[in-house]
């Protein structure tokens, strides 16, 4: 017996032995072919290269502001303008005027290339003394997304409307898929202009330069600058003070000077009447002042009378 069960187990072990070798196999068999992916397919290569693409695709709107002092701002706005025009942009506004100590200045503003903004300021430093610089950037890849995808569905809804209206079968049909169809051209017109203003925006960038002989009379928010828009609100208050008072003279010639006579006329009138009442109130009390008077006479001469008969009595 033992003979017979001795050979069963032996080779029972060499089966299972035989199976874990070949589904080790199995399971490493494919690791070669995980390392011949080759890179630019679907692999882990592909999803490195996403972060570098996003950011290739980013919509950023770049502003900046240069204050620059030169001896001549006028000319320095001529210069600044025509590196603005070699580098593919233009001027978008121009004011010169002259501040309260009668120094030039000129506002100057313009627009390039959002790949020509960094050169531009750097042509700005050359026109003078650069006293003030900021430079930002806004991402609105958000919210050009968030456009495209709602001037999208909006293109699909109009066809589908003119689809309907080709398909109307009734002139109540008709008119309410024109009514839908025009509520959706106009929400589809206003999206795409405010898509093609972020375009703009952002394949232009704007500089705002502004030019001055000193920096003197560029105290920003300074404690002259304040008093001046203080004296300037006071005349401003003044100015209207006036208006209202020139308003209202008319009235106060035709109203109030009859008022005043009429006014004082009832004062007077009111006082006379109570210096009447007066008078009438101090005589009524004389008057029954007197009557008592009178009879307390005629009582003390009848008291005084009174002794005298008794006496002649007894």
């Amino acid at each position: 017996m033992k003979r017979i069960i001795a050979p069963v187990i032996l080779g029972l072990g060499l089966v299972l032995a035989g199976c874990g070798s070949t589904s080790h196999d199995a399971g490493s068999a494919p690791a070669p072919e995980q390392h011949a992916v080759p890179e630019g397919s679907d692999g882990s290569a592909e999803q490195d290269e996403d972060p570098g693409a996003t950011e290739a695709n980013r919509q950023v709107i770049a502003t900046g502001d240069m204050r620059v002092i030169t001896d001549d701002p006028s000319d320095a706005a001529d210069g600044i303008a025509q590196h603005g025009d070699s580098r593919g942009g233009y001027v978008e506004s121009r004011e010169e005027w002259a501040d309260r100590g009668g120094e030039a200045v000129v506002d100057i503003t313009l627009r390039v290339p959002a790949e020509e903004f960094e050169q531009l300021m750097t042509d700005v430093e050359g026109a003078g003394e650069v006293v003030e610089r900021s430079q930002s950037a806004e991402d609105v890849t958000g919210a050009v997304r968030d456009l495209d995808s709602r001037i999208s569905a909006l293109e699909t809804s109009t066809e589908r409307l003119e689809g309907i209206m080709g398909e109307a079968d009734s002139a109540s049909d008709l008119l309410e898929a024109e009514q839908a169809l025009s509520e959706r051209q106009g929400e589809l017109e206003s999206l795409v202009a405010q898509r093609d203003d972020l375009e703009d925006q952002v394949s232009m960038s704007t500089l705002q330069v502004e030019l001055r002989e000193s920096d003197s009379g560029g105290d920003r928010g300074g404690f002259a600058e304040w008093l001046g828009a203080l004296g300037t609100t006071l005349v401003a208050s003044a100015g209207g003070l006036v208006l209202v008072l020139a308003a209202l003279l008319p009235w106060v010639i035709v109203v109030g000077v009859p008022g005043w006579f009429i006014a004082r006329w009832l004062i007077r009138r009111n006082r006379s009447r109570k210096a009447a009442q007066g008078r009438t109130w101090a005589h009524d009390r004389r008057a029954a002042g007197g009557d008592d008077r009178s009879e307390r006479t005629d009582g003390q001469k009848t008291d005084a009378r009174e002794p005298t008969g008794e006496t002649s009595g007894s």
